[in-house]
C-alpha cells in the first residue's frame, strides 16, 4: 500500500502536499477500490482487477458520465483519470468519495425510498453523455453480453469442463432468448445504468446517488428496475417495490427480467473465465471465489430457468 500511495501521489493531477496514511482498500468485485484522503477530504481511487496491460483506458467513459452527470447530483464528483508510473502503466480513475445510506437489501427500502429512486431514475435516464454506447434493440445488446463471454473462452484454449459447460449453457440462453426480445414493449434509446442494484445507491437525505458506471448505455431505462429487482430475488419472493414499479410498468419490468439475469450470468462465466486465466488481482481474489461465483450464477440460472418456463404456460 505504501508503494501504491507513493505511485499516486506521483500521478495525481494537481495533488499538492501527500496522500493521508489512513489508505484503505473496499470491497469490490470488478474493479480494486481504495479510499484515500487528502487535505481533508475522502477520495475513492479505482484501479482495474485485471493484470493485462491497458492501450486504452479503461476509465475513460465512466470518468465522461461523472462529469456530465455531477452538476445534477446524480453521481460523484470526478477528480482525475491518469495512470500510475510503475512498469504497466496501470490506469487509475480518482473521484469524491460518497457519504450516505447503503441498504443491504431492497426490503430496507421504504416506499418514499422507491420513490426518491424513481425520480432520479428518471432524471438519470434522460441524459445524453457521451462515451456511452447505444444498441439498437435488445437482441444488439444481448450479442454485447455473448461476445466477451466468447472471446476469454478462446483465449482459455482449454477451458475446465466445468466452464466449459457453463459457457456452453451461456450460448443456449442467448440462443433462447434472442427471439424472445424481437419485439419489445420499448426500447426508446434512454440512458441505462446497466448494473443498478443496492450497492450502487447511496441515499443523502432528498438525493439519490449513482455509482459505477461501467455497464451504462443507451437502450431502455425501465431495464434498470429489472435488474435491480432480479439482483434482490431470494429465491422465494420478488420484492415489488412500490413507488417504483407501478400498473404501467410492471409489464415492461417482467419482460426485461430474462436479460438482465443474462446480463449478470454472463458477467459469471466471464469473471471464472479470468479465474482460469490467471489475470484476476489477487486482491479480488478469496478462497472461495470460484465457488462462491459458481453458486451464484446457478442461482441466477435457475432464476431464469423458471421465468422462462412460467411464460412458456401462461
Amino acid at each position: 500500500m505504501e508503494t501504491l500511495t507513493s505511485l499516486l501521489e506521483d500521478s495525481w493531477t494537481g495533488l499538492e502536499g501527500r496522500i493521508n496514511a489512513s489508505t484503505k482498500l473496499l470491497s469490490g468485485w470488478s474493479d480494486i477500490n481504495i479510499q484515500v484522503e487528502r487535505d481533508g477530504i475522502h477520495y475513492l481511487v479505482k484501479l482495474p482487477g485485471l493484470t493485462k496491460v491497458y492501450d486504452q483506458h479503461p476509465f475513460a467513459k465512466q470518468f465522461h458520465i461523472m462529469s456530465g452527470l455531477h452538476p445534477l447530483g446524480i453521481c460523484p464528483e470526478p477528480d482525475c483519470i491518469g495512470r500510475l508510473a510503475d512498469k504497466n502503466q496501470t490506469p487509475f480513475l480518482i473521484r469524491k468519495f460518497v457519504e450516505g445510506t447503503i441498504y443491504d437489501k431492497l426490503t430496507d427500502f421504504t416506499q418514499d425510498d422507491f420513490s426518491l429512486l424513481r425520480e432520479r431514475l428518471e432524471l438519470f435516464s434522460k441524459q445524453r453523455p457521451s462515451e456511452v454506447p447505444s444498441f439498437n434493440n435488445p437482441r444488439d445488446y444481448l450479442d454485447s453480453l455473448h461476445v466477451p463471454v466468447q472471446n476469454q473462452m478462446d483465449a482459455l484454449h482449454r477451458p475446465s469442463p466445468e466452464l466449459g459447460q457453463l459457457a456452453e449453457e451461456f450460448d443456449e440462453i442467448v440462443t433462447r432468448l434472442r427471439p424472445i426480445f424481437e419485439r419489445p414493449p420499448i426500447w426508446d434509446m434512454t440512458l441505462t445504468h446497466g448494473d443498478l442494484h443496492e450497492e450502487n445507491i447511496v441515499f443523502q437525505n432528498d438525493q439519490v446517488v449513482f455509482l459505477d458506471f461501467e455497464a451504462c448505455f443507451f437502450g431502455a431505462s425501465i431495464f434498470d428496475t429489472a435488474y435491480l429487482q432480479t439482483e434482490s430475488y431470494d429465491g422465494c419472493t420478488m420484492n415489488p417495490m412500490p413507488g417504483l414499479v407501478d400498473a404501467h410498468s410492471t409489464l415492461a419490468v417482467q419482460f426485461f427480467r430474462p436479460l438482465a439475469l443474462a446480463s449478470t450470468i454472463g458477467w459469471c462465466v466471464r469473471k471464472l473465465a479470468e479465474f482460469e486465466l490467471g489475470i484476476i488481482e489477487e486482491n479480488l481474489i478469496w478462497p472461495s471465489f470460484q465457488k462462491d461465483v459458481t453458486d451464484y450464477l446457478h442461482d441466477k440460472t435457475t432464476h431464469l430457468s423458471a421465468l422462462l418456463d412460467d411464460s412458456n404456460s401462461s
